[in-house]
């Protein structure tokens, strides 16, 4: 079993594959996060939708992991309400390292401050990927380079 974890959630594929091409450069276990309800494009137009309680799947049991990497999209300039969710859910319980990524296509905005502030104490490294579907061979690139880092902490 690997002592790695990689959970994201993905509205579409942008934060999927980046999930998918760190896992498999870690060898590690991976989780998507579904959310109970389904979003669609309507909901990311609500304004209260980013301030709503996104329930998702869980996972079992996640101490057993030593590290965690969560991975998010950017909507409105914030980690999207499946992820706050999940981070809300751990973010007392869980003793082990946590390593954040987002996909987004503008600013990032606040989202590596938020995940920062829930974990203060046991948070390693952070990083941005611009558009993966649209800028593969650059972001599987800083993915490799972002992993290497990952490994040294």
């Amino acid at each position: 079993m690997s002592n790695t974890i990689v959970v994201y959630y993905s509205f579409s594929g942008n934060t999927r594959l980046i999930a998918e091409k760190i896992t498999k450069s870690l060898n590690s276990e991976k989780f998507e996060l579904i959310p109970d309800k389904k979003i669609d494009l309507d909901l990311l137009r609500d304004k209260e939708f980013f301030n709503s309680e996104a329930k998702c799947s869980k996972i079992n049991d996640i101490s057993k992991y030593k590290n965690i990497i969560i991975g998010s999209p950017v909507w409105a300039r914030t980690i999207s309400p499946p992820v706050k969710w999940f981070i809300e859910k751990i973010k007392d319980d869980y003793k082990g390292k946590v390593s954040f990524f987002c996909c987004h296509s503008g600013v990032i905005g606040d989202s590596f401050e938020f995940i920062e502030e829930k974990f203060t104490d046991r948070f390693l490294t952070k990083k941005g990927f611009y558009n993966p579907l649209t800028n593969l061979s650059s972001c599987f690139e800083e993915v490799d380079k972002w992993v290497n880092e990952f490994k040294t902490k």
